[in-house]
């Protein structure tokens, strides 16, 4: 096993970690949100993602360049919204265009507003990056369970298919991200730059492995499709029953809020956001485990989504008529 690619990949991440750090200092790229404007914290250190994903192209010699250019015009568009901040009509009609084009790499994806699923599941990880830990905890948990689900050896996963080295090298840009984010106060956090990005990567990374149309990825009957919003199981649940109660208060969507489970636990019921990311990422965990030694199928799929649904309304019981914008 040759471990100097990952070597590499490693310093290159902490490297770009370091300069970031001292470009956000010096231009002061930080969060702007009103509940961390007492520390600095610095945005926008999502661009590791986008550096992680470009090394594993190098790396492994990729055929096929779109996700790459999606990934680049996104990232770019997003860490311009970190800075100065685009109008959401910028961003969502850019969002739409990556989607579109996830959309056209994957045929299996019709009708075509799954195309507006993709963007619901892009701004998913945006969400997560509001809990110091949540997005780096839960999506180490999704890219862990995909290389659980190949079955293979750490060996044959690092000098394997690209599906896999790449997921191992977002791994190593997620645990980089962690050391300074998964923290009471948090020293960054991923910014546009790299929440949506992930979660383009994520969804990229699910489809691929479920299909095998690219890359040099599983049999397509390894494992049920199912395990794609399954995956996600729990912010699929709180993202779709949060947007449901937004548009029954008559709030705009696009608005900042404090209306998702974890939120209501931090900031209503006083609970420790690090301890809620790691709670979520080990629930989510035990769901993927369940579902894949299982072998899965519909009705588990649904029974997980019925229990969780349940724990959605048990936590918002009593939820507020106007949240905290």
């Amino acid at each position: 096993m040759n471990l100097i690619p990952v070597l590499i990949a490693l310093l290159v991440i902490m490297v770009t970690t370091l300069i970031w750090i001292f470009i956000a200092r010096r231009s002061e790229i930080y969060v702007h949100r009103k509940e961390r404007s007492v520390r600095k914290v610095i945005t926008g250190m999502g661009v590791i993602f986008t550096v992680a994903t470009i090394l594993s192209y190098w790396q492994k010699d990729f055929s096929d360049y779109t996700v790459l250019i999606a990934v680049s015009l996104l990232a770019v568009v997003s860490l311009l919204d970190d800075i100065m901040d685009l109008s959401i009509g910028l961003r969502l009609f850019i969002q739409l265009i990556v989607a579109g084009v996830v959309y056209m790499a994957y045929p299996v994806l019709d009708p075509w507003w799954m195309i507006l699923l993709l963007v619901v599941w892009m701004n998913m990880f945006n969400f997560m990056d509001g809990s110091n830990g949540m997005l780096g905890l839960y999506a180490l948990v999704v890219l862990a369970s995909v290389l659980f689900s190949s079955g293979l050896p750490v060996q044959l996963i690092l000098s394997g298919g690209s599906l896999y080295h790449m997921s191992f090298i977002l791994i190593l840009a997620l645990l980089v991200f962690l050391a300074g984010n998964l923290r009471k106060h948090a020293v960054w956090i991923a910014g546009d730059a790299g929440s949506v990005v992930l979660g383009l990567l994520v969804i990229w990374i699910l489809l691929t492995d479920r299909s095998g149309t690219a890359l040099q990825a599983v049999d397509e009957a390894n494992f049920s499709w199912l395990f794609i919003p399954v995956s996600c199981a729990l912010f699929v649940t709180d993202t779709g029953w949060t947007l449901i109660r937004r548009i029954y208060l008559r709030q705009p969507v696009w608005q900042r809020h404090r209306l998702h489970a974890y939120q209501m636990l931090i900031y209503h019921k006083d609970k420790n956001p690090v301890l809620i990311a790691f709670a979520y990422a080990v629930l989510q965990l035990l769901v993927n485990m369940l579902f894949l030694i299982s072998g899965g199928g519909v009705w588990m799929a649904i029974g997980i989504f019925v229990v969780l649904s349940a724990a959605w309304w048990m936590i918002n019981r009593n939820w507020p008529e106007k949240s905290d914008l």
